[in-house]
């Protein structure tokens, strides 16, 4: 039982998850749309609120593993991201910048799906972290969703894999230091240093 006003079933379904604005430049309806096209057995949670979210009461009555929470607590999102497998980001603009939330479900361990125009999918490069999908649709969200699952990709190794990485790469003590690696190469003529998700 978790201290959130929800629970998140987990048991050997992997667990998909949709956390942020219900918004169609999050790429919601990209999400919705994506559901009736996979045919490997999942849970799918949306998270958030916004102008879709009578939609997605609509598509919680026509798909039996589709929970819909609402908006939830800043501080029940830690649960919810340590209980999903893959957190799918597939916005259709270039506007909301890095996108935290991939961050903070790699740092929890999960893999990502997510649109090429999200900043963040820079730390996709590796598959083991996820996919980027470039064709934005609900048949290409589908298919990097079963990508995922197919390749053995959610299991406890390749989770603690991923948490691992993230907390070299994306934590607030890592970006100190390669902005003191910048640093060096500005004003001390040290090596430039690589892009920061290509750092070992």
């Amino acid at each position: 039982m978790s201290d959130a006003s929800f629970n998140v079933a987990t048991n050997a379904e992997p667990v998909v998850t949709f956390l942020g604005r219900l918004e169609e430049l999050k790429g919601i309806h990209l999400f919705l749309a994506a559901l009736s096209k996979i045919t490997s057995k999942a849970k799918f949670y949306v998270a958030g609120f916004g102008t879709w979210s009578s939609r997605v009461e609509d598509a919680q009555r026509t798909h039996a593993n589709l929970q819909f929470l609402g908006a939830i607590k800043m501080e029940e999102v830690p649960y919810l991201l340590s209980n999903t497998d893959i957190m799918v980001l597939p916005s259709i603009t270039m506007d909301d910048g890095w996108g935290a939330v991939v961050s903070e479900a790699l740092l929890a361990g999960a893999a990502v799906v997510s649109s090429n125009k999200v900043g963040a999918s820079m730390c996709l490069a590796d598959p083991a972290r996820g996919r980027i999908v470039d064709r934005l649709s609900g048949a290409d969200i589908a298919q990097a969703i079963e990508d995922i699952i197919d390749s053995g990709l959610l299991n406890e190794t390749c989770r603690k894999a991923r948490a691992e990485w993230a907390d070299k790469h994306l934590t607030q003590r890592a970006g100190v230091a390669y902005l003191l690696n910048i640093f060096d190469h500005v004003f001390n003529g040290k090596a430039r240093p690589n892009s920061f998700v290509a750092e070992p």
